[in-house]
């Protein structure tokens, strides 16, 4: 699983090493740095010596991923205003080993999540060069727009810079979105389907809302700014489907799809359309 936790000086070599040419260096750091290649000092004497070069004293955040097999990516925060409420994400980058497996979008829900959920800011935005376009899909996938152009040289070239943005409001109502899905489960019979239903109730919680011929309806107690209060419906869809084994399907609305999931799958039940896989526009 995937965690954010605050940089460590020790994370600087290994973050350094997944930038193998000035290219790649410069599409991370743009014109931060004068030279390349830097060292892990370099690093942590922008860091921890320079406050990241911010004028504000609390006004530089460094962040480390991490999962069970070691660092994964890293990225920054700081405010853009004095109120406190505009935060900007820098120099994002992923063990380049692991890009194209989704860790850079894992690591930016995570930092998003804090941003607004922590720091509580109204607007996050970033910047990624147009010759970067893996990022640029990355940031999509997270959610953000464009919302600004701008032209910086470098390595004497003219590379055009385009900031992207996310909302509070949008970045909630996403949330929201990504959280509708439809899952199906099956059971042999119905005792599994009783047990099923007391897996519900009696390990994740879910309260009976309503019940019917065919089906129930349960509904779970979360509650909170970045998700809507879940609710499963099982149902099976007649007789037939009953002898042959009643496939149970499960639609929910919730931001802990795949926290549920886990769950599930922990009680030895077979998610076969996985959640995060089936995300409704």
């Amino acid at each position: 699983m995937l965690r954010l936790r605050p940089y460590k000086a020790e994370d600087a070599e290994t973050i350094i090493s997944w930038c193998r040419d000035e290219v790649s260096f410069r599409k991370w750091t743009a014109d931060r740095y004068e030279s390349f290649p830097i060292t892990a000092e370099d690093m942590n004497r922008k860091y921890l010596d320079n406050n990241g070069d911010c004028d504000e004293a609390d006004n530089f955040f460094p962040f480390t991923a991490f999962d069970e097999n070691g660092i994964a990516g890293h990225l920054i925060m700081r405010y853009l205003d004095a109120e406190k409420s505009h935060i900007r994400f820098g120099f994002v980058i992923v063990d380049d080993s692991r890009r194209g497996q989704g860790y850079g979008r894992k690591m930016l829900s995570l930092a998003l999540d804090y941003a607004f959920n922590i720091f509580k800011a109204k607007k996050v935005d970033l910047g990624v060069f147009e010759n970067n376009p893996p990022a640029m899909k990355c940031y999509r996938a997270a959610g953000f727009k464009p919302c600004n152009e701008r032209v910086m040289d470098l390595l004497g070239e003219k590379w055009k810079c385009i900031d992207m943005e996310i909302k509070r409001e949008d970045y909630f109502c996403s949330k929201a979105i990504k959280g509708l899905h439809h899952v199906s489960m099956k059971c042999a019979d119905l005792k599994l389907f009783e047990k099923a239903l007391s897996f519900y109730k009696d390990i994740l919680g879910f309260a009976e809302e309503r019940r019917w011929d065919q089906g129930v309806m349960l509904k779970s107690g979360w509650e909170g700014e970045s998700s809507f209060p879940a609710r499963i419906e099982i149902f099976c869809n007649g007789e037939g489907v009953k002898a042959l084994g009643a496939v149970r399907h499960f639609a929910l609305c919730t931001d802990k799809v795949d926290e549920l999931a886990a769950k599930v799958e922990e009680a030895g039940y077979e998610v076969f359309i996985k959640p995060k896989d089936n995300v409704v526009p």
